[in-house]
């Protein structure tokens, strides 16, 4: 488990980390393929199929797993 949000300061640093583009278009995706992320086994994955698939621009997958863990940071906390 990521570490928990505590306030709104701290949400809105995350979601800038993560572009609230990204994090709007793509929330849906990350709740219906909660088992993929939540999984360590598989979380590599995840990230590497919202890299192909969804990449928003990152030139590289480093940029995507930012994202990825913005957004489950996001979740996690119950945002």
């Amino acid at each position: 488990m990521s570490k928990k949000i505590e306030n709104y300061f701290e949400l809105k640093d995350v979601c800038r980390s993560a572009n609230l583009w990204y994090v709007g278009s793509f929330m849906h995706e990350f709740l219906r393929k909660r088992e993929d992320w939540e999984n360590p086994d598989t979380k590599n994955q995840f990230v590497e199929y919202m890299f192909k698939n969804y990449g928003g621009g990152d030139n590289d997958i480093s940029g995507t797993r930012t994202r990825v863990n913005a957004i489950i940071r996001i979740i996690e906390s119950d945002y």
